[in-house]
């Protein structure tokens, strides 16, 4: 993954897919060529599984929408 559509998904806090829904803070975030790590803040009722895959889900939607050619390459739907 470049890391220009990564950092566009999770670098501005409107671009973050559903943290406000969930009551989720990113206090953190490094992008890298494959993957991205979060510190993250959560409500102790989400289970870390249910975070990771709302966030997952939300943000290959978005990505999928605003990059067509990703969708080519990935055309699970999901990365």
């Amino acid at each position: 993954m470049c890391n220009c559509v990564a950092e566009n998904c999770f670098a501005k806090p409107p671009r973050r897919p559903g943290c406000n829904a969930l009551d989720v803070q990113i206090l953190k975030g490094v992008v890298s060529k494959d993957h991205i790590h979060l510190h993250v803040s959560y409500p102790p009722s989400l289970s870390v599984s249910e975070l990771v895959r709302r966030l997952k889900g939300r943000s290959a939607k978005l990505l999928m929408e605003e990059f067509g050619e990703l969708r080519r390459r990935y055309w699970g739907g999901h990365f």
